[in-house]
């Protein structure tokens, strides 16, 4: 699986339609900000966030993972996206999760704007699953970026985004 990821291009392989990825991003948001009262805090004061409604992760000893999401900019989508990873270690099944990422300021927003991101390498991001609470207080939540791991299945235990390349797409 690992090979299959890494020779062909996922972005154009695997890429569903424009339509489809901002749908899918828009009802995982409203789920997420019906279930999530900070995120939806969040929400309401970042300048953008990128929601990426389905990642799929299989592993076993190689791990890769791929999925598609939307940016969101108030109520208009300005882009869509697609992160992926390939790693190795001591793991091994199947999971599938969602994650918003959420920009508090243009300077994180315009990281993303330049060539993309790989995450772990750049700009330092917070990171929160679902039932546990973002550390600092609305004062420190202001700039950088945050990250909440949502609708978590599968067998592996926890997700993580450290080495994650996150590139721009063109779909259908």
């Amino acid at each position: 699986m690992v090979a299959f990821l890494t020779i062909l291009p996922l972005g154009s392989v695997l890429a569903e339609s424009a339509t489809t990825i901002d749908s899918k991003s828009r009802a995982s948001l409203a789920e997420l900000y019906n279930t999530n009262i900070q995120a939806r805090d969040l929400g309401h004061r970042a300048v953008a966030v990128l929601v990426f409604p389905h990642i799929v992760k299989a592993s076993f000893i190689f791990s890769a993972f791929h999925g598609e999401g939307a940016l969101i900019q108030g109520k208009k989508t300005s882009g869509y996206y697609n992160t992926a990873a390939t790693g190795f270690g001591i793991e091994a099944g199947i999971q599938q999760y969602s994650y918003a990422l959420f920009f508090m300021d243009k300077l994180a927003l315009d990281h993303l704007h330049h060539g993309g991101w790989e995450l772990g390498s750049d700009p330092t991001v917070v990171v929160a699953n679902r039932g546990k609470t973002i550390s600092g207080t609305s004062t420190h939540l202001k700039g950088g970026s945050y990250a909440i791991f949502f609708n978590e299945k599968g067998l592996m235990a926890g997700a993580s985004i450290r080495g994650t390349k996150i590139t721009q797409i063109e779909p259908k």
